[in-house]
């Protein structure tokens, strides 16, 4: 017989003990044990955990998110008129213009707290970050005219300014700083690390963050990277100027100080290695040291419109691109890599996925045509999980996923690095959803931020109903549950798992006899995965011990 003992780390023992018939016989015994966290490859591959929805008066939307602690994960988004959660609501107070808002959503669906930022004119987050040491939460994006951010009021210097607004794991205000000029300015990301808060962002004309001027801008929209103390007081600069136009959308912070940038270029752009964009915009990752000194920096695209929308650390070392193309198929978008060494990538429309290593070498990991990507995640174990808008029947391989009721909807999927198909779920409403950003949580599930009209669904099934304009939405989705399969034939005992959770650097088994665990050839590595054991037929009792590691 089977004794199974859980474990809180996720672990468990057996032990087997002699039975009449195992020689010369054949018995199966099965158990099927259930654990938090996957199914078979399907379209309940994600189960949902929690979720909100946000409707205001007009166009709302959730922009950015962050893991927070606990499963739980901090919003920025945009809103119009009141909103409400939980915790209470908050109501705009321009007129009919955007305010933002900040929320930190719980694993049980409830928000801790929601808060406003704004004023007189239209103000924008394009970023949230958390500081794990400390828990306080940033958030980044612009502002016009006048606006309010906790007990401080910050004016526009010209059009627009861009802003950093600090606040306790609590939602308590601490501080805002601004970057103004006489032209636009915007924080579009920011990352915390061990010696300070870094930013990058654009500007287009003179502009300073406090008493730190930026480099003069050469074109219409350059780019600007910063590492801020804990006060957000300026300690060291870093500038990328073009002929025409470059954005920076995510950034990467390594414990060495070393930056990595990704966005989009048009035109004349100097790292300063100079690279010209091959359409109207191209794809750019660039790497910085601590010092503001170009490391390396990638480059591509076609004759159309491309560009980088995520960037993460991988846990194989490296990073992971995201990028959307839009190519004819002439087959001209290529990559430019730091060896300087060109590849053909970008045919056709659709996402496209690439690692890239910590010199700068490109390799091509994904490619799905049709989609636009909304987001870009890894789990601890390293498999790669995706989220992407699409508004028809979309090939994932072994896999056809659909809109439900025909509508543009969101996907999400989870890769092996085998390239197949783990799983796959959707969130839809009844008329338009689209996904802006998807992180990992702290306990291996997602968060997304995004927009949807009329109402909220997770795998066809309705949560929540808004208005007919367009609704902010957050979400949690659980990480895939786990089913381990124990059978017994003959002297061998064999383990079956699903493949999203094995990883040979994260897998431990240990033995109280001798013999090791072997994997199990030909087992098909979308779904399942095998690891079978051999026993003595001498031993009149057996014990084995698994382990996954978090």
């Amino acid at each position: 017989m089977f004794k199974v003992q859980m474990k809180g780390d996720m672990s468990f023992k057996a032990g087997m003990k002699s039975l009449p018939g195992w020689i010369g016989g054949v018995m199966v015994l099965l158990f099927l044990l259930m654990l938090p966290g996957l199914k078979a490859a399907d379209t309940s591959f994600y189960t949902l955990q929690a979720s909100s929805l946000f409707a205001g008066t007009g166009v709302d939307s959730s922009q950015a998110v962050a893991a927070g602690p606990g499963g739980s994960a901090y919003f920025a988004g945009t809103f119009i008129g009141s909103i409400s959660g939980s915790s209470g609501s908050i109501t705009s107070n321009n007129g009919g213009l955007v305010d933002v808002f900040l929320t930190k959503l719980l694993p049980d669906g409830s928000t801790a707290w929601l808060l406003r930022m704004g004023g007189t004119s239209t103000e924008r987050a394009e970023c949230v970050a958390v500081d794990a040491v400390s828990g306080r939460v940033y958030v980044g994006g612009q502002f016009e005219g006048s606006a309010v951010f906790g007990s401080t009021n910050l004016t526009a210097v010209a059009a627009s300014d861009g802003f950093i607004a600090c606040y306790e794991g609590d939602g308590t205000f601490v501080w805002v700083r601004q970057i103004g000029g006489t032209g636009q300015e915007s924080v579009m990301d920011i990352k915390v690390a061990a010696d300070g808060i870094h930013a990058c962002g654009r500007y287009n004309s003179t502009a300073a963050w406090g008493e730190t001027s930026f480099q003069p801008a050469s074109g219409s929209e350059n780019m600007f990277l910063i590492r801020a103390n804990a006060d957000g007081v300026p300690q060291a600069e870093t500038y990328v100027v073009s002929s025409a136009s470059i954005q920076p959308e995510r950034m990467v912070v390594q414990s060495s100080g070393q930056r990595i940038v990704a966005g989009k270029f048009s035109g004349l752009a100097f790292f300063p290695t100079m690279r010209n964009s091959n359409g109207s915009y191209d794809v750019f990752v660039a790497a910085y040291d601590s010092a503001g000194a170009l490391q390396w920096v990638i480059t591509g695209g076609g004759s159309d419109f491309d560009e980088a929308i995520s960037l993460v650390s991988s846990t194989a070392g490296g990073y992971l691109l995201g990028m959307n193309v839009s190519e004819d198929s002439d087959g001209q978008g290529q990559i430019t890599d730091a060896s300087g060494s060109q590849s053909l990538p970008l045919i056709a429309d659709g996402m496209r996925l690439a690692r890239i290593s910590e010199s700068g070498a490109y390799t091509s990991r994904l490619a799905v045509n049709g989609v636009l990507l909304g987001g870009l995640a890894e789990s601890k174990r390293g498999v790669l999980q995706v989220a992407a808008n699409f508004s028809g029947d979309v090939n994932l391989g072994s896999t056809t996923v659909s809109p439900p009721d025909g509508q543009p909807s969101v996907f999400v999927a989870s890769y092996l690095d085998s390239g197949e198909l783990a799983g796959v779920a959707t969130v839809s409403s009844a008329g338009y959803t689209g996904l802006l950003d998807m992180v990992a949580t702290s306990g291996d599930g997602l968060a997304l931020a995004g927009l949807s009209t009329t109402s909220l669904k997770h795998n066809g099934q309705t949560l929540a109903t808004g208005h007919a304009s367009l609704n902010a939405f957050t979400m949690l989705l659980a990480p895939p549950e786990m089913r381990l399969r124990i059978s017994h034939q003959s002297n061998q005992v064999r383990v079956t798992y699903p493949a999203y959770f094995y990883n040979a650097s994260l897998w431990e088994s240990t033995t109280l006899n001798s013999g090791s665990w072997s994997m199990v050839s030909g087992a098909s590595a979308m779904a399942v995965g095998e690891m079978l054991k051999d026993f003595s037929a001498t031993e009149a009792k057996r014990f084995f011990h698994l382990r996954f590691v978090p």
